[in-house]
């Protein structure tokens, strides 16, 4: 099964496949709540470009996106001044508010794996719509679609499957709950929302650690035993992994001196001498650096 988003056409070019994908980028900016004070979710129209923006609140920040430009690959994808132009345009029409460039903490950009119309004359016009293809025989290839369609996509590719193989058994993706459906807390906290029913493991192993509940910066909620928690059960190998995809710290501060924070845990957890430490953290430095440099573009 073919599943690999914007990677997709790599794939496809390795069966001598045609390539069937049309990727765009879509850019975000986040700024301290206090610069783009909001409560609630804005919808902001671009009548020009026959799309829409939002304003999103979320933990002490507030974001602005995205845009839709072309990109060729997906390991290009990076916010530019242009995006970021754009974005505050549209901003400044909506809400009385001086933004400005300053005031940006972080940016990330995304690519959309759409399926290459005959014809369009804007990315806004392009179906975001999935399609499941069989080719050859028994090599499925699961292409376009949204992260807000995750759930549909993964129930049609495996009754596809199950149907080519002759295998009566269908999809039990719409029976399986997602973590937080399963909360029973009626006003949940923080651990709550971000581990659902394993934030009770969270605290496990922060009380087997002794760390009382210890944060890694006076700035953010977010524990130590958060960071422990990504390593045992949620595979991070490296700082990264966590500071961008196991927790919101990457988009909740700029801050180096936090993202060190957590890299030395992961040397403690993972063993690395000094000298594994500094490539990785390199690397680290480079993707903050990076997520900055439409300032300069």
């Amino acid at each position: 099964l073919n599943c690999a988003g914007p990677f997709s056409d790599e794939i496809k070019k390795i069966l001598n496949l045609p390539s069937r994908l049309h990727l765009t980028q879509g850019v975000h900016f986040v700024f301290p709540r206090e610069k783009l004070p909001i409560d609630r979710a804005f919808v902001l129209s671009d009548p020009e470009h026959k799309r829409i923006l939002f304003a999103i609140p979320w933990e002490n920040v507030s974001y602005l996106g995205t845009t839709d430009t072309d990109i060729e690959r997906p390991e290009l994808s990076q916010a530019t001044r242009n995006d970021l132009d754009y974005v505050l345009g549209i901003a400044r029409n909506y809400f009385n508010l001086p933004l400005d460039e300053k005031d940006v903490i972080q940016s990330w950009a995304a690519v959309r794996p759409l399926i290459q119309p005959e014809s369009s004359d804007s990315n806004a016009d392009i179906s975001r719509e999935h399609q499941i293809e069989e080719s050859p025989r028994g090599f499925f290839h699961l292409l376009g679609g949204k992260l807000t369609s995750h759930l549909l996509m993964a129930e049609e590719a495996i009754d596809s499957i199950c149907q080519s193989l002759q295998i009566s058994f269908p999809s039990l993706t719409d029976e399986k709950h997602l973590q937080e459906d399963l909360l029973e807390s009626i006003n949940p906290n923080r651990l709550e929302r971000t581990f659902g029913i394993y934030a009770s493991d969270v605290l496990e192993l922060d009380s087997q650690n002794a760390l009382s509940q210890k944060r890694i910066s006076r700035s953010l909620p977010h524990l130590f035993s958060e960071i422990l928690y990504s390593i045992y059960y949620e595979m991070a190998l490296e700082p990264l992994d966590f500071l961008r995809r196991r927790s919101s710290v990457y988009y909740e501060s700029n801050s180096l001196d936090i993202a060190e924070v957590v890299a030395r845990v992961f040397q403690k957890e993972m063993g690395w001498s000094e000298t594994e430490f500094a490539s990785i953290w390199k690397k680290t430095k480079n993707d903050y650096e990076k997520d900055f440099e439409f300032i300069k573009k």
